[in-house]
Protein backbone atom coordinates (compact mmCIF):
# COMPACT_ATOMS: atom_id res chain seq x y z
CA UNK A 1 0.00 0.00 0.00
CA UNK A 2 1.32 3.42 -0.94
CA UNK A 3 1.39 6.00 1.84
CA UNK A 4 1.74 9.62 0.72
CA UNK A 5 4.57 11.58 2.25
CA UNK A 6 3.51 13.94 5.01
CA UNK A 7 3.61 17.57 3.92
CA UNK A 8 4.13 20.25 6.56
CA UNK A 9 1.29 22.82 6.46
CA UNK A 10 1.97 26.48 5.84
CA UNK A 11 1.76 28.40 9.08
CA UNK A 12 1.51 32.11 9.77
CA UNK A 13 4.28 33.61 11.91
CA UNK A 14 3.49 36.87 13.69
CA UNK A 15 6.27 39.11 15.05
CA UNK A 16 5.79 42.13 17.28
CA UNK A 17 7.87 44.28 19.62
CA UNK A 18 7.29 43.11 23.22
CA UNK A 19 8.39 46.47 24.66
CA UNK A 20 5.93 48.60 22.71
CA UNK A 21 3.38 46.01 21.52
CA UNK A 22 3.87 47.30 17.96
CA UNK A 23 3.17 44.78 15.20
CA UNK A 24 6.26 44.20 13.01
CA UNK A 25 5.61 41.50 10.42
CA UNK A 26 3.39 38.55 9.54
CA UNK A 27 4.54 35.95 7.02
CA UNK A 28 4.14 32.26 6.19
CA UNK A 29 6.62 29.67 7.45
CA UNK A 30 7.11 25.91 7.19
CA UNK A 31 7.17 23.94 10.42
CA UNK A 32 6.48 24.68 14.06
CA UNK A 33 8.44 22.09 16.08
CA UNK A 34 10.75 24.92 17.11
CA UNK A 35 10.93 28.63 16.25
CA UNK A 36 14.14 30.43 17.27
CA UNK A 37 15.37 34.04 17.01
CA UNK A 38 19.09 34.55 16.34
CA UNK A 39 21.53 36.81 14.49
CA UNK A 40 20.95 39.88 16.68
CA UNK A 41 17.22 39.01 16.59
CA UNK A 42 17.12 39.81 12.85
CA UNK A 43 16.79 36.17 11.76
CA UNK A 44 14.34 33.46 12.71
CA UNK A 45 14.56 29.72 12.04
CA UNK A 46 11.65 27.28 12.12
CA UNK A 47 12.16 23.52 12.40
CA UNK A 48 9.63 20.89 11.30
CA UNK A 49 8.90 17.58 12.99
CA UNK A 50 11.08 15.90 10.34
CA UNK A 51 13.98 18.25 11.24
CA UNK A 52 13.80 20.31 8.07
CA UNK A 53 14.81 23.89 8.85
CA UNK A 54 13.92 27.22 7.22
CA UNK A 55 15.59 30.54 8.06
CA UNK A 56 13.89 33.89 7.41
CA UNK A 57 14.63 37.59 7.68
CA UNK A 58 12.37 38.85 10.49
CA UNK A 59 11.75 42.33 9.04
CA UNK A 60 10.77 41.42 5.47
CA UNK A 61 9.87 37.73 5.78
CA UNK A 62 12.15 36.55 2.96
CA UNK A 63 13.62 33.06 3.21
CA UNK A 64 17.42 33.09 3.63
CA UNK A 65 18.18 29.36 3.53
CA UNK A 66 16.76 25.89 4.14
CA UNK A 67 18.01 22.38 4.71
CA UNK A 68 17.91 19.32 6.99
CA UNK A 69 19.36 18.97 10.47
CA UNK A 70 19.61 15.22 9.85
CA UNK A 71 18.77 13.02 6.84
CA UNK A 72 17.59 10.18 9.11
CA UNK A 73 13.87 10.04 9.93
CA UNK A 74 14.62 8.48 13.34
CA UNK A 75 16.69 11.49 14.37
CA UNK A 76 15.45 13.77 17.14
CA UNK A 77 16.07 17.39 18.11
CA UNK A 78 17.38 17.57 21.66
CA UNK A 79 17.99 21.29 22.09
CA UNK A 80 19.01 24.49 20.33
CA UNK A 81 20.82 27.61 21.52
CA UNK A 82 22.47 30.79 20.27
CA UNK A 83 26.25 31.09 20.52
CA UNK A 84 27.70 34.47 19.51
CA UNK A 85 24.54 35.22 17.48
CA UNK A 86 24.94 31.89 15.68
CA UNK A 87 22.31 29.17 16.02
CA UNK A 88 23.46 25.69 17.10
CA UNK A 89 21.56 22.40 17.35
CA UNK A 90 21.97 19.07 19.12
CA UNK A 91 20.40 16.14 17.25
CA UNK A 92 20.65 12.37 17.36
CA UNK A 93 21.73 10.14 14.51
CA UNK A 94 21.82 6.33 14.25
CA UNK A 95 23.97 4.69 11.56
CA UNK A 96 25.41 1.15 11.33
CA UNK A 97 23.87 0.31 14.71
CA UNK A 98 25.62 3.15 16.54
CA UNK A 99 23.90 6.21 17.99
CA UNK A 100 25.55 9.61 18.31
CA UNK A 101 24.70 13.18 19.25
CA UNK A 102 25.69 15.64 16.54
CA UNK A 103 26.28 19.33 17.26
CA UNK A 104 25.66 21.51 14.19
CA UNK A 105 26.02 25.24 13.59
CA UNK A 106 23.84 27.19 11.18
CA UNK A 107 25.58 29.72 8.94
CA UNK A 108 22.86 31.05 6.58
CA UNK A 109 25.29 32.86 4.25
CA UNK A 110 27.44 29.77 3.48
CA UNK A 111 26.82 26.76 1.23
CA UNK A 112 25.80 24.39 2.69
CA UNK A 113 24.48 26.43 5.63
CA UNK A 114 24.79 23.62 8.22
CA UNK A 115 28.23 22.67 9.61
CA UNK A 116 29.06 19.72 11.90
CA UNK A 117 31.03 20.81 14.99
CA UNK A 118 31.29 17.58 17.04
CA UNK A 119 29.80 14.10 17.66
CA UNK A 120 29.44 12.01 20.84
CA UNK A 121 28.40 8.33 21.19
CA UNK A 122 25.23 7.67 23.22
CA UNK A 123 23.16 4.67 24.44
CA UNK A 124 21.05 3.08 21.69
CA UNK A 125 17.73 2.75 23.58
CA UNK A 126 15.80 5.90 24.47
CA UNK A 127 12.69 7.82 23.44
CA UNK A 128 13.61 11.49 23.94
CA UNK A 129 16.72 13.40 24.83
CA UNK A 130 17.89 16.90 25.72
CA UNK A 131 21.33 18.48 25.79
CA UNK A 132 23.09 21.23 27.77
CA UNK A 133 25.59 23.26 25.76
CA UNK A 134 27.14 24.51 29.04
CA UNK A 135 27.90 21.21 30.79
CA UNK A 136 27.81 18.91 27.71
CA UNK A 137 25.45 16.68 29.66
CA UNK A 138 22.70 14.79 27.85
CA UNK A 139 19.42 13.53 29.30
CA UNK A 140 17.68 10.40 27.97
CA UNK A 141 14.12 9.35 28.73
CA UNK A 142 12.41 5.97 28.35
CA UNK A 143 8.88 5.02 29.38
CA UNK A 144 10.02 4.33 32.95
CA UNK A 145 13.34 6.03 33.74
CA UNK A 146 15.64 8.98 33.29
CA UNK A 147 19.37 8.82 32.53
CA UNK A 148 21.85 11.72 32.46
CA UNK A 149 25.21 11.18 30.76
CA UNK A 150 28.40 13.22 30.46
CA UNK A 151 28.83 13.06 26.69
CA UNK A 152 32.55 13.90 26.82
CA UNK A 153 33.45 11.05 29.23
CA UNK A 154 30.41 8.74 28.79
CA UNK A 155 30.02 8.66 32.60
CA UNK A 156 26.50 8.09 33.93
CA UNK A 157 25.59 10.96 36.28
CA UNK A 158 22.01 9.97 37.11
CA UNK A 159 19.80 6.96 36.49
CA UNK A 160 16.44 6.91 38.24
CA UNK A 161 12.85 5.79 37.83
CA UNK A 162 9.94 8.20 38.25
CA UNK A 163 7.10 6.64 40.21
CA UNK A 164 4.28 8.84 38.89
CA UNK A 165 3.96 7.86 35.27
CA UNK A 166 6.16 8.18 32.22
CA UNK A 167 8.41 11.27 32.27
CA UNK A 168 8.49 13.71 29.38
CA UNK A 169 11.62 15.04 27.71
CA UNK A 170 13.81 16.81 30.27
CA UNK A 171 14.96 20.42 30.05
CA UNK A 172 18.29 21.79 31.28
CA UNK A 173 18.35 25.27 32.76
CA UNK A 174 20.22 27.86 30.69
CA UNK A 175 23.29 27.75 32.98
CA UNK A 176 23.35 23.93 33.15
CA UNK A 177 22.92 23.89 36.96
CA UNK A 178 19.48 22.21 36.95
CA UNK A 179 17.38 19.82 34.93
CA UNK A 180 13.60 19.39 35.16
CA UNK A 181 11.21 16.66 34.04
CA UNK A 182 7.44 16.75 33.86
CA UNK A 183 5.58 13.64 35.02
CA UNK A 184 1.77 13.88 35.17
CA UNK A 185 0.98 16.96 37.30
CA UNK A 186 4.43 17.39 38.88
CA UNK A 187 7.73 18.87 37.71
CA UNK A 188 10.79 17.18 39.22
CA UNK A 189 13.96 19.27 39.50
CA UNK A 190 17.51 17.94 40.04
CA UNK A 191 20.62 20.01 40.73
CA UNK A 192 23.93 19.39 38.99
CA UNK A 193 26.61 19.00 41.70
CA UNK A 194 30.26 17.92 41.73
CA UNK A 195 29.18 14.42 42.81
CA UNK A 196 26.29 14.03 40.36
CA UNK A 197 22.67 15.07 40.17
CA UNK A 198 20.66 15.27 43.40
CA UNK A 199 16.91 15.87 43.91
CA UNK A 200 16.21 19.57 44.46
CA UNK A 201 12.44 20.11 44.48
CA UNK A 202 9.09 18.83 43.23
CA UNK A 203 6.84 21.54 41.81
CA UNK A 204 3.09 21.05 41.70
CA UNK A 205 1.48 23.86 39.69
CA UNK A 206 -1.85 25.06 41.02
CA UNK A 207 -3.41 25.21 37.54
CA UNK A 208 -3.57 22.63 34.78
CA UNK A 209 -0.76 23.04 32.25
CA UNK A 210 0.48 21.28 29.14
CA UNK A 211 4.11 22.44 28.99
CA UNK A 212 6.88 24.27 30.85
CA UNK A 213 10.04 26.21 29.96
CA UNK A 214 13.13 27.40 31.83
CA UNK A 215 13.73 31.12 31.73
CA UNK A 216 16.63 32.02 29.39
CA UNK A 217 17.94 34.64 31.85
CA UNK A 218 17.19 33.32 35.37
CA UNK A 219 16.58 30.17 37.41
CA UNK A 220 12.80 30.14 37.10
CA UNK A 221 10.26 27.91 35.40
CA UNK A 222 7.21 29.03 33.48
CA UNK A 223 4.22 26.67 33.22
CA UNK A 224 1.49 27.46 30.74
CA UNK A 225 -1.85 26.05 29.68
CA UNK A 226 -5.44 27.00 28.93
CA UNK A 227 -6.01 28.50 32.39
CA UNK A 228 -3.02 30.84 32.39
CA UNK A 229 0.70 31.17 33.07
CA UNK A 230 2.50 30.42 36.33
CA UNK A 231 6.07 31.31 37.26
CA UNK A 232 8.08 29.27 39.77
CA UNK A 233 11.50 29.54 41.37
CA UNK A 234 12.81 26.11 42.47
CA UNK A 235 14.17 27.55 45.75
CA UNK A 236 10.75 28.77 46.87
CA UNK A 237 8.57 25.79 46.03
CA UNK A 238 10.02 22.73 47.79
CA UNK A 239 6.47 21.89 48.90
CA UNK A 240 3.88 23.28 46.51
CA UNK A 241 0.20 23.63 47.48
CA UNK A 242 -2.44 21.26 46.24
CA UNK A 243 -3.87 22.03 42.85
CA UNK A 244 -6.88 24.35 42.87
CA UNK A 245 -9.10 25.35 40.00
CA UNK A 246 -10.71 28.69 39.26
CA UNK A 247 -14.49 28.69 39.62
CA UNK A 248 -15.73 28.62 36.04
CA UNK A 249 -19.07 30.23 37.01
CA UNK A 250 -17.47 33.42 38.38
CA UNK A 251 -16.01 35.95 36.00
CA UNK A 252 -13.56 38.61 37.18
CA UNK A 253 -14.41 42.19 38.09
CA UNK A 254 -12.01 45.10 37.47
CA UNK A 255 -12.37 48.70 38.67
CA UNK A 256 -10.16 51.74 37.96
CA UNK A 257 -9.79 55.07 39.72
CA UNK A 258 -10.38 58.15 37.55
CA UNK A 259 -6.67 59.02 37.58
CA UNK A 260 -5.92 55.34 36.80
CA UNK A 261 -3.59 55.08 39.78
CA UNK A 262 -5.56 52.32 41.49
CA UNK A 263 -6.77 49.12 39.81
CA UNK A 264 -8.91 46.74 41.87
CA UNK A 265 -9.54 43.13 40.84
CA UNK A 266 -11.71 40.40 42.31
CA UNK A 267 -13.93 37.53 41.22
CA UNK A 268 -17.70 37.78 41.26
CA UNK A 269 -19.16 36.24 44.44
CA UNK A 270 -15.72 36.02 46.05
CA UNK A 271 -14.84 38.05 49.16
CA UNK A 272 -11.26 39.27 48.62
CA UNK A 273 -10.18 42.32 46.59
CA UNK A 274 -6.63 42.92 45.36
CA UNK A 275 -5.66 46.56 44.77
CA UNK A 276 -2.72 47.50 42.54
CA UNK A 277 -1.05 50.89 42.74
CA UNK A 278 -0.44 51.40 39.03
CA UNK A 279 1.73 54.47 39.66
CA UNK A 280 4.31 52.56 41.70
CA UNK A 281 3.64 49.06 40.41
CA UNK A 282 2.92 47.68 43.89
CA UNK A 283 0.14 45.53 45.30
CA UNK A 284 -1.55 46.52 48.54
CA UNK A 285 -2.56 44.13 51.28
CA UNK A 286 -5.68 42.25 50.05
CA UNK A 287 -9.00 43.55 51.38
CA UNK A 288 -11.11 40.81 52.97
CA UNK A 289 -14.67 42.14 52.68
CA UNK A 290 -16.69 39.30 54.23
CA UNK A 291 -19.13 39.77 51.34
CA UNK A 292 -20.17 37.81 48.24
CA UNK A 293 -19.09 40.58 45.87
CA UNK A 294 -21.36 41.50 42.96
CA UNK A 295 -19.77 44.77 41.77
CA UNK A 296 -16.95 47.17 42.70
CA UNK A 297 -16.11 50.78 41.81
CA UNK A 298 -13.41 53.28 42.79
CA UNK A 299 -14.17 56.97 43.46
CA UNK A 300 -11.21 59.16 44.43
CA UNK A 301 -9.37 57.09 47.06
CA UNK A 302 -12.31 54.92 48.08
CA UNK A 303 -13.40 51.52 46.79
CA UNK A 304 -17.12 50.72 46.96
CA UNK A 305 -18.40 47.14 47.13
CA UNK A 306 -21.91 45.74 46.83
CA UNK A 307 -23.43 42.31 47.28
CA UNK A 308 -27.06 41.15 47.55
CA UNK A 309 -27.36 42.22 51.19
CA UNK A 310 -25.23 45.30 51.83
CA UNK A 311 -23.09 48.12 50.46
CA UNK A 312 -19.65 48.91 51.95
CA UNK A 313 -16.54 51.00 51.22
CA UNK A 314 -12.84 51.09 52.10
CA UNK A 315 -10.25 53.87 52.03
CA UNK A 316 -7.44 52.89 49.61
CA UNK A 317 -4.83 55.35 50.85
CA UNK A 318 -1.73 53.64 52.30
CA UNK A 319 -2.27 52.45 55.87
CA UNK A 320 -6.07 52.90 55.74
CA UNK A 321 -7.01 49.29 54.87
CA UNK A 322 -4.71 47.38 57.22
CA UNK A 323 -7.54 46.45 59.61
CA UNK A 324 -10.15 45.62 57.02
CA UNK A 325 -12.77 44.47 59.52
CA UNK A 326 -12.97 48.01 60.96
CA UNK A 327 -12.30 50.01 57.79
CA UNK A 328 -15.63 49.20 56.14
CA UNK A 329 -18.58 51.53 56.23
CA UNK A 330 -21.88 51.35 54.37
CA UNK A 331 -25.51 50.27 54.52
CA UNK A 332 -27.76 47.22 54.84
CA UNK A 333 -30.46 46.81 52.18
CA UNK A 334 -34.11 46.80 53.21
CA UNK A 335 -36.13 46.78 50.00
CA UNK A 336 -33.86 45.20 47.35
CA UNK A 337 -35.55 42.41 45.32
CA UNK A 338 -34.91 39.00 46.90
CA UNK A 339 -33.81 37.37 43.66
CA UNK A 340 -31.15 39.28 41.72
CA UNK A 341 -29.31 38.11 38.62
CA UNK A 342 -26.98 41.11 38.40
CA UNK A 343 -26.12 44.09 40.61
CA UNK A 344 -24.40 47.14 39.08
CA UNK A 345 -23.28 50.26 40.97
CA UNK A 346 -24.09 53.65 39.42
CA UNK A 347 -21.27 56.02 38.46
CA UNK A 348 -21.34 57.85 41.84
CA UNK A 349 -22.29 54.73 43.86
CA UNK A 350 -25.52 56.32 45.09
CA UNK A 351 -27.71 53.81 43.25
CA UNK A 352 -27.76 50.10 42.43
CA UNK A 353 -29.20 48.62 39.24
CA UNK A 354 -30.66 45.16 39.81
CA UNK A 355 -31.92 42.74 37.14
CA UNK A 356 -33.98 39.55 37.46
CA UNK A 357 -36.72 37.68 35.60
CA UNK A 358 -39.26 40.46 36.30
CA UNK A 359 -37.21 43.34 34.92
CA UNK A 360 -34.79 46.11 35.92
CA UNK A 361 -34.88 47.89 39.28
CA UNK A 362 -33.19 51.13 40.36
CA UNK A 363 -32.43 51.15 44.09
CA UNK A 364 -31.49 54.35 45.93
CA UNK A 365 -28.97 53.45 48.64
CA UNK A 366 -29.54 56.51 50.86
CA UNK A 367 -33.34 56.24 50.69
CA UNK A 368 -33.19 52.41 51.06
CA UNK A 369 -35.91 51.82 48.47
CA UNK A 370 -36.57 51.02 44.81
CA UNK A 371 -37.21 54.30 42.98
CA UNK A 372 -37.80 53.05 39.43
CA UNK A 373 -38.67 49.80 37.67
CA UNK A 374 -38.96 48.54 34.09
CA UNK A 375 -40.83 45.29 33.44
CA UNK A 376 -39.41 43.07 30.69
CA UNK A 377 -41.20 40.57 28.47
CA UNK A 378 -41.37 36.99 29.69
CA UNK A 379 -39.44 35.73 26.65
CA UNK A 380 -36.51 38.14 27.15
CA UNK A 381 -33.44 37.60 29.31
CA UNK A 382 -31.14 40.49 30.31
CA UNK A 383 -27.43 39.75 29.91
CA UNK A 384 -24.26 41.57 31.00
CA UNK A 385 -25.62 44.97 32.15
CA UNK A 386 -22.92 47.67 32.27
CA UNK A 387 -22.75 51.42 32.67
CA UNK A 388 -22.38 53.21 29.34
CA UNK A 389 -18.98 54.75 28.48
CA UNK A 390 -20.19 58.18 29.68
CA UNK A 391 -21.40 56.52 32.93
CA UNK A 392 -24.89 58.12 32.65
CA UNK A 393 -26.68 55.20 31.04
CA UNK A 394 -27.17 51.47 31.35
CA UNK A 395 -26.39 49.24 28.40
CA UNK A 396 -27.23 45.55 28.25
CA UNK A 397 -28.01 42.69 25.89
CA UNK A 398 -31.55 41.37 25.42
CA UNK A 399 -31.67 37.67 24.61
CA UNK A 400 -34.88 36.71 22.80
CA UNK A 401 -35.53 33.13 23.94
CA UNK A 402 -38.31 32.51 21.40
CA UNK A 403 -36.12 33.62 18.47
CA UNK A 404 -33.28 31.53 19.84
CA UNK A 405 -35.48 28.42 19.96
CA UNK A 406 -36.68 29.02 16.39
CA UNK A 407 -33.11 29.36 15.21
CA UNK A 408 -32.07 26.17 17.00
CA UNK A 409 -34.98 23.89 16.12
CA UNK A 410 -36.05 25.23 12.72
CA UNK A 411 -32.66 26.44 11.46
CA UNK A 412 -34.03 29.94 10.79
CA UNK A 413 -31.55 32.77 10.42
CA UNK A 414 -32.75 35.47 12.80
CA UNK A 415 -31.21 37.98 15.17
CA UNK A 416 -31.56 36.72 18.76
CA UNK A 417 -29.52 39.43 20.51
CA UNK A 418 -30.28 43.14 20.79
CA UNK A 419 -28.37 46.01 22.35
CA UNK A 420 -30.52 48.11 24.70
CA UNK A 421 -29.44 51.61 25.80
CA UNK A 422 -31.29 52.93 28.84
CA UNK A 423 -30.86 56.46 30.20
CA UNK A 424 -30.06 56.61 33.91
CA UNK A 425 -30.87 59.67 36.04
CA UNK A 426 -31.06 60.63 39.69
CA UNK A 427 -34.85 60.31 39.65
CA UNK A 428 -35.07 57.04 37.75
CA UNK A 429 -34.83 55.42 34.33
CA UNK A 430 -35.23 57.53 31.19
CA UNK A 431 -35.63 56.79 27.48
CA UNK A 432 -34.76 53.40 26.03
CA UNK A 433 -33.43 52.59 22.54
CA UNK A 434 -32.80 49.20 20.93
CA UNK A 435 -30.50 48.12 18.10
CA UNK A 436 -29.12 44.87 16.75
CA UNK A 437 -25.73 43.49 17.77
CA UNK A 438 -23.67 42.46 14.75
CA UNK A 439 -21.64 39.73 16.45
CA UNK A 440 -20.58 38.60 19.90
CA UNK A 441 -17.44 40.71 20.32
CA UNK A 442 -18.95 43.89 18.86
CA UNK A 443 -20.75 44.31 22.20
CA UNK A 444 -17.44 44.44 24.10
CA UNK A 445 -15.94 46.84 21.54
CA UNK A 446 -18.76 49.37 22.04
CA UNK A 447 -17.06 50.36 25.30
CA UNK A 448 -13.70 51.18 23.67
CA UNK A 449 -13.47 54.99 23.88
CA UNK A 450 -10.53 55.36 21.47
CA UNK A 451 -11.74 53.03 18.72
CA UNK A 452 -9.49 50.09 19.53
CA UNK A 453 -11.28 46.80 19.18
CA UNK A 454 -10.87 43.04 19.38
CA UNK A 455 -11.24 41.50 15.96
CA UNK A 456 -12.98 38.34 14.82
CA UNK A 457 -12.16 35.26 16.93
CA UNK A 458 -10.36 37.64 19.35
CA UNK A 459 -7.01 37.00 17.63
CA UNK A 460 -5.98 40.63 17.10
CA UNK A 461 -6.46 43.98 18.80
CA UNK A 462 -6.63 46.66 16.10
CA UNK A 463 -6.77 50.45 15.97
CA UNK A 464 -9.65 52.49 14.45
CA UNK A 465 -8.07 52.20 10.98
CA UNK A 466 -7.94 48.41 11.21
CA UNK A 467 -4.16 48.26 11.69
CA UNK A 468 -3.03 45.36 13.86
CA UNK A 469 -1.68 46.42 17.26
CA UNK A 470 -1.43 43.28 19.35
CA UNK A 471 -1.72 39.57 18.58
CA UNK A 472 -3.44 37.73 21.43
CA UNK A 473 -1.90 34.32 22.21
CA UNK A 474 -4.40 31.42 22.24
CA UNK A 475 -4.46 31.30 26.06
CA UNK A 476 -5.55 34.97 26.16
CA UNK A 477 -8.40 34.82 23.67
CA UNK A 478 -12.01 35.14 24.76
CA UNK A 479 -15.17 33.61 23.38
CA UNK A 480 -17.92 35.67 25.05
CA UNK A 481 -18.58 39.40 25.10
CA UNK A 482 -18.62 39.32 28.89
CA UNK A 483 -14.99 38.13 28.94
CA UNK A 484 -13.56 41.43 27.65
CA UNK A 485 -13.80 44.85 29.28
CA UNK A 486 -12.57 48.13 27.76
CA UNK A 487 -11.87 51.13 30.02
CA UNK A 488 -10.12 54.12 28.49
CA UNK A 489 -6.68 52.76 27.41
CA UNK A 490 -7.00 49.50 29.35
CA UNK A 491 -8.30 46.19 28.03
CA UNK A 492 -9.09 43.61 30.71
CA UNK A 493 -9.60 39.97 29.71
CA UNK A 494 -11.77 38.66 32.53
CA UNK A 495 -12.63 35.13 31.36
CA UNK A 496 -13.45 32.84 34.28
CA UNK A 497 -11.09 30.16 32.94
CA UNK A 498 -8.12 32.37 33.94
CA UNK A 499 -6.95 32.45 37.56
CA UNK A 500 -6.53 36.25 37.36
CA UNK A 501 -7.71 38.89 34.88
CA UNK A 502 -5.16 39.97 32.28
CA UNK A 503 -4.98 43.76 31.97
CA UNK A 504 -3.31 45.30 28.92
CA UNK A 505 -2.46 48.99 28.73
CA UNK A 506 -2.30 50.61 25.29
CA UNK A 507 -0.22 53.76 24.67
CA UNK A 508 -2.52 56.24 22.96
Amino acid sequence: MFLPEFVEPQLSLVVWDTHTGVFIKEFEICGSEAVIFHGDQRKITSVTRWLDFYTYDVLNGTQLCQGQLSPWKTSKLGSHWVHNDTLQFATTCKTDGESVINIHELQPASTPPLHLLSSFPIPPQFQDFSFSQVSFHASFVTSTEVTILNTQSSNVLLQTKLAQGAPEQGQFSNDGCFIAYRSQDEIHVWQNTSTGYVPWSNLRPRLSHHAFLWSPTSISIRCFGGMGIQLFHPDNYLMSPNKVESNLDRYHLVAYSVDQRYIAITQRESSVIVVIDHLFGTTQQPISTGMQIQDIKIINNTIFVVDKHRFSSWDLRPGRTEDCTHAARGAIFNDLPTICWNLVLSYNCSQIICTNAEGIFLYDIKASRVTSKITTKSNVMILDPQLSPNQYGLWFIEWDLIAMNMTYFQNHIKETYCLVKLELGDEGFGDMTTEHVRDSLSWANLFSLHGHYIGESSVWVTDPRGSKLLWLPPDWRVCRWSDARWNDKFLALVASCHPEPMIIEFQL
